[in-house]
């Protein structure tokens, strides 16, 4: 396996050959020097599948030319193309140095597109030897450059490499993750080589996961691709090694040695060091396996000869715990004790302890991030609490406020009550006088009328302020709606400039119950009945307001039976909330992108209980599902309004999701 490198070549020996003869026709004209600098270059690239000794001599003369010139951005060039050409023969420590060179050239020249190529290189050079987190460092830092660049099919090969380091710490679902991605980024832009790479990588998850067959479809899929795209080369050897490695793990030896045979065969036709090692070493273990011992020992002494040479300290190692297996099949016990020691010796310095503590670092760093993203959701939740009591305090003080208004009308009334019952004793006697006095007829005549419009008066100031009560109770009504739309409003804009899906899920719910009171209190303010209100006029406009923020609206069809039931304002609200949050949750999760289905809310009242039944066509819940056992807060609201409404809430789920709520008239 290795990281994606920019100078991967396609075509055929014969082919190149061709265009080798024409570049050094074309040199043997040229006189300008970095001309001939960069045609150099170019016949070292082509170099590449004949003898990539040839490509790194042409690169190294072309760097002198380029040097000679004091032209450092030929100089970076030809220092990642020497880079890349001894990390194709496996010489690791020489390609750090040509690459580093490269890297400073580039940052310097202020050239983001070379600065994102060599850090990929280098990245996948550190990968080679085990240094995940060094090549991390790297590989991203290349791909925001690309990203930011616009060059798209190189995203999709760094988000391969990023994928393999996390397959090495045996985060297989985030590897997957990445592969996945690029993926899709190659199929849409139709780049065969990145969707090669990301089926062989697929493959190496799920082979590393235990499921070979899926493993081998994905590889066998990127054999074809690469076929087309690059031919027989260093990536075709890697993927029918990997093929063999299946059968091996499965214990058909034949058909791995065959494939292990083809994966040789691809690495030597490019003289690459780095596969046909690996691949001698998988031919020593197969032909072990199959108890060929000769072939077996002959490979592996290959293998070990150029892995030594090489420096590749895991193939050296692997190499010895094949030695040590064939020496005590042939009873050579102290052999095969020294190979083992000498094999654990070298696995012990590759997975040494400051590694350990790297990774452990990172695991804590995740480990950190996902803690303060759970505290920022709990610091939410508590603000929408803390919304949630202030409009039950703005909900006391309008009552307050409409209580002390009634007791002050009373009082008038009483007043005046009183002030009209001293007038009639005064009529009375003056009755009386009048009898007795005729001659003081026309007076008292004279006081009636007077005192009759007085009572008039004040009858029509009662009137008036009864009009007043009833009109400031509206705009304390209308006022608490606009309050709730605005909070509602407040709760969506946050949503959108929130990152974390569950916390915008968390507050686009808490805007729709929200919603369900606005609904009522709009209802109130509108209705001549300030008190109570018909089920009739709430709750099918509550729905169909709900409705209208889900995408598959269209697919469900929305059927309801209220009777027409007169309750008060503090059991709407409620029953408001709980309609809420199990139409959304049906809405939500019910159904799923395009698939189509119902919705049905009945309401009847038998005797003196209310039955209230929430139903739809959609996905069943879980056999094991329970109010006292969900985690969501919506049940737990909603199991919490049953309670206080007094009634007992019932679910069924065969094959439809019933939610049945019945709750006691007398409540009203």
């Amino acid at each position: 396996m290795c990281g994606f490198i920019v100078f991967l070549k396609s075509g055929y020996a014969v082919a190149q050959n061709v265009q080798i003869d024409s570049l050094k026709a074309l040199l043997e004209s040229t006189t300008d020097d970095s001309m001939r600098a960069e045609i150099i270059l170019e016949i070292g690239s082509a170099y590449e599948q004949i003898d990539p000794y040839q490509s790194i001599a042409y690169a190294k003369q072309a760097l002198d030319i380029f040097s000679i010139l004091e032209n450092d951005f030929g100089r970076g060039k030809a220092l990642n193309m020497v880079g890349h050409y001894n990390w194709l023969m496996g010489v690791f420590k020489e390609s750090i140095a040509y690459y580093k060179e490269a890297l400073d050239l580039f940052y310097k020249l202020d050239k983001p597109d070379w600065i994102a190529r060599v850090a990929n290189n280098l990245g996948a050079v550190y990968w080679g030897l085990g240094d995940y987190n060094a090549a991390l460092e790297l590989y991203r830092e290349s791909l925001a450059l690309q990203t930011e660049l616009g060059n798209l099919s190189n995203v999709a090969l760094i988000n391969n490499n990023i994928g393999l380091i996390y397959q090495k710490w045996q985060l297989y679902d985030e590897a997957m993750k990445y592969h996945r991605d690029a993926l899709a980024l190659a199929e849409e832009i139709e780049y065969l080589f990145a969707k090669a790479y990301s089926n062989h990588n697929l493959g190496l998850c799920y082979e590393a996961l235990g499921d070979y067959e899926q493993a081998l479809a994905y590889y066998e899929k990127s054999y074809k691709d690469y076929l087309k795209d690059v031919g027989k080369s260093s990536a075709t050897s890697l993927v029918l090694r990997n093929i063999g490695d299946i059968y091996y793990k499965t214990g058909d030896f034949d058909k791995a040695i065959r494939y292990y045979r083809w994966a040789l065969a691809d690495g030597e036709k490019i003289k690459n060091l780095f596969r046909t090692t690996y691949a001698q070493h998988s031919l020593g273990k197969a032909y072990a396996q199959a108890g060929h011992l000769d072939s077996a020992r002959f490979y592996i002494m290959e293998s070990l000869n150029a892995s030594r040479k090489m420096g590749y300290s895991d193939v050296i190692c692997n190499n010895y715990y094949v030695l040590s297996s064939l020496e005590e099949t042939e009873g050579n016990l102290a052999n095969a004790l020294e190979y083992y020691k000498m094999a654990t010796t070298i696995h012990d310095s590759i997975f040494n302890k400051e590694k350990l503590a790297k990774f452990t670092d990172l695991q804590i760093h995740y480990n950190i991030e996902k803690k303060e993203q759970e505290n920022e959701l709990l610091r939410q939740k508590n603000e929408i609490q803390q919304l949630q009591i202030h409009h039950e305090r703005i909900i006391r003080i309008s009552l307050i406020i409409g209580l002390v208004f009634i007791l002050s009308i009373l009082f008038l009334i009483a007043y005046q009550s009183r002030k009209l019952s001293k007038a009639n004793i005064v009529l009375e006697a003056q009755n009386k006088e009048i009898m007795k006095m005729n001659s003081e007829k026309e007076d008292l005549i004279y006081q009636l009328e007077k005192e009759n419009k007085e009572r008039r008066v004040a009858e029509k100031r009662i009137a008036a302020l009864l009009d007043e009560k009833e009109l400031l109770l509206k705009e304390v009504h209308h006022r608490i709606k606009n309050n709730m739309n605005t909070m509602k409003s407040l709760l969506f804009f946050q949503a959108k400039t929130v990152k974390d899906p569950q916390a915008v899920e968390v507050l686009k719910d808490a805007g729709s119950r929200i919603q369900s009171m606005s609904v009522l209190y709009n209802k109130i303010y509108r209705s001549d009945n300030l008190k109570a209100m018909s089920t009739q006029d709430y709750i099918p406009n509550l729905v169909e307001d709900l409705i209208t923020v889900f995408f598959n609206r269209d697919n469900i069809h929305i059927e309801m039976d209220i009777e027409k039931v007169i309750l008060p304002v503090t059991i709407l609200s409620s029953l408001g909330i709980i309609t809420t949050e199990l139409v959304t949750n049906a809405m939500k999760y019910g159904f799923n992108e395009n698939e189509r289905g119902f919705l049905y809310l009945g309401l009847h009242r038998a005797n003196t209980m209310i039955e209230f039944e929430i139903r739809n066509s959609g996905e069943k819940l879980p056999e094991d599902f329970s109010m006292e056992t969900s985690q969501g807060f919506g049940l737990h609201l909603v199991k919490m309004l049953v309670q206080q409404l007094g009634g007992k809430i019932r679910i069924e789920s065969n094959h439809e999701t019933r939610f049945v709520i019945t709750f006691p008239l007398s409540l009203g």
